[in-house]
């Protein structure tokens, strides 16, 4: 795995702090080349110039937790689609449970329980 050092941006460190103190493994790298949505589905798509260029490690992780979330998860190249099923080698990765973020009302005591029903479903005590 790759490790990443804590972020230069000070807000972005502040998260990144709260994060990893929870227990939480923290990055940035990895994720997918586009999200495309249509209609209420999400589709992850890797793209790669060969059908021989693998998927590096990281990139793995992370399509192989999307997938395990219910997301659609392909490698495109110049010959077509393939799931991330039959492209990627076995690999084990922990899955994190859902995250289910509540509708925000526009009333300050609404969001404050929501900000509390997040922390409390990501592990997050401050």
């Amino acid at each position: 795995m790759i490790k990443e050092g804590r972020p230069q941006n000070a807000h972005e460190a502040m998260l990144y702090d709260i994060m990893v103190k929870a227990g939480w493994h923290i990055t940035k790298r990895g994720w997918p080349d586009f999200l495309c949505r249509k209609e209420g589905r999400l589709v992850a798509v890797e793209v790669k110039s060969k059908r021989t260029h693998k998927l590096k490690e990281e990139q793995k992780a992370v399509m192989l937790l999307l997938k395990s979330q219910g997301i659609e998860c392909y490698r495109w190249t110049p010959a077509g689609f393939e799931p991330v099923t039959e492209v990627m080698d076995s690999i084990e990765t922990e899955v994190s449970r859902r995250v289910l973020i509540p509708r925000r009302a526009s009333k300050r005591r609404k969001l404050q329980r929501d900000q509390a029903f997040i922390n409390e479903s990501l592990d997050i005590k401050e």
